[in-house]
């Protein structure tokens, strides 16, 4: 029998970290993005500034924790703790026999005790260790309606190939000469043009808060919303755990020139066998050698020299990862109503919104509002109708 409680406040997740640490060594998490470091700084520097309320479900059988799920009330809607960017997003279960029961349970749980409108769940590995399918299946036995997006986030097979020159020549051919050509052109480069893995920490939270900041300015240039970045806490959150991440060897920070002038910088996990590349930027004034890019090739040649075996890109559908990836993996977003409210939001979300959305001068006006305006309107008032617009109900 598993009995459940609730988490709610900073005092007792941080009383929870050695029973987390524990747990994580028994169950099939995600690595990095599922141990505690990872989670108690999305809620210090993400999730408490923007007013979100601690809802982390523990299950206990016998007195021993076997079931953390990382969940946080925004609003009426419960939702992974997680710093709302790019990550994987699971709950936590020991592995044996009972795990899957032991999540059904809790997801009845969270139904009955979070005081929540509606449960939204991103960015779940699908095919990964984990409790995606477990959690949609125990929402249709709660009698709810569950709806369910699949995407796909693009990798490399790194195993494939036995050098990165094999892997090389699967590219297409006009991105194998510019890549050639840009190596030529930065070899008359001034300066120090060469590749760094980063060991020391300092030194790389401060690159990182440099990668955030030429993202930003990129950003406003083409009045691109480029979401959590342009929030401070989020960029002291990503800081201090890729920092934390160098120290412990669960994260590599690299970049390509000087630590004074990088022409590049890059930075991601080491869960396992699997490196997820997580963010990179440049310096605009080095723009015409595409040094991301370079830099990116320097940053696989390092996955396959150190044995990993995927080089995992994370959602998201910039142009560039389908390019380099030979594979892709599914991501799972799952949407779930609790109470009449919760059907009523959701509704609106994927027809009303829609329907909205689709009128030219709807979008002019919304594209004229500041981005920060536009952001809370649409988070607050919207409830995400460009994902519910594409969600259907799960087939099992």
């Amino acid at each position: 029998m598993i009995d459940f409680s609730v988490v709610t406040t900073e005092a007792e997740l941080q009383a929870l970290a050695p029973a987390w640490d524990d747990l994580l060594r028994r169950a099939r998490g995600y690595g990095a993005f599922s141990d505690f470091g990872w989670h108690m700084a999305a809620w210090r520097d993400v999730a408490a500034p923007r007013g979100c309320w601690l809802r982390v479900i523990v299950g206990r059988v016998s007195g021993r924790v076997v079931l953390i799920w990382p969940l946080v009330l925004d609003g009426g809607t419960l939702r992974f703790l997680c710093s709302e960017k790019f990550e994987y997003r699971d709950v936590l279960v020991e592995t044996g026999p009972s795990a899957e029961s032991w999540t059904v349970a809790a997801w009845r749980f969270a139904r009955r005790r979070c005081g929540a409108s509606w449960i939204d769940l991103r960015d779940v590995p699908v095919g990964q260790p984990g409790a995606a399918a477990w959690l949609a299946r125990a929402a249709d036995h709660a009698g709810a309606r569950a709806l369910v997006r699949i995407t796909y986030a693009p990798v490399i097979r790194l195993a494939r190939h036995k050098t990165f020159e094999m892997y090389a020549a699967t590219l297409p051919a006009r991105l194998q000469a510019d890549q050639r050509r840009q190596w030529r052109r930065l070899e008359n480069w001034p300066g120090d043009t060469g590749f760094h893995v980063v060991d020391d920490p300092t030194e790389a939270a401060a690159l990182v808060q440099w990668m955030t900041m030429r993202k930003l300015e990129w950003a406003a240039e083409r009045s691109i919303d480029v979401g959590a970045i342009r929030e401070p806490g989020y960029r002291r959150f990503l800081a201090g755990v890729m920092g934390e991440g160098v120290a412990s060897g669960a994260a590599m920070v690299c970049r390509l020139g000087g630590a004074a002038a990088p022409l590049s910088a890059g930075c991601g996990l080491v869960v396992g066998d699997r490196f997820c590349f997580y963010m990179f930027a440049y310096d605009p004034a080095a723009g015409t050698l595409s040094p991301s890019r370079l830099l990116l090739e320097r940053v696989i040649r390092w996955c396959m020299a150190n044995g990993l075996v995927t080089f995992d890109f994370l959602p998201g559908e910039e142009a560039y990862k389908p390019v380099w990836a030979n594979d892709r993996e599914a991501v799972a977003d799952y949407v779930v109503p609790v109470s009449l409210w919760g059907h009523v939001r959701i509704a609106w979300g994927r027809h009303a919104m829609g329907w909205l959305a689709r009128r030219p001068w709807v979008m002019r006006v919304y594209r004229a509002v500041p981005t920060a305006l536009r952001a809370r309107v649409r988070r607050r008032l919207s409830g995400g109708w460009d994902l519910l617009s594409d969600m259907e109900t799960p087939r099992h």
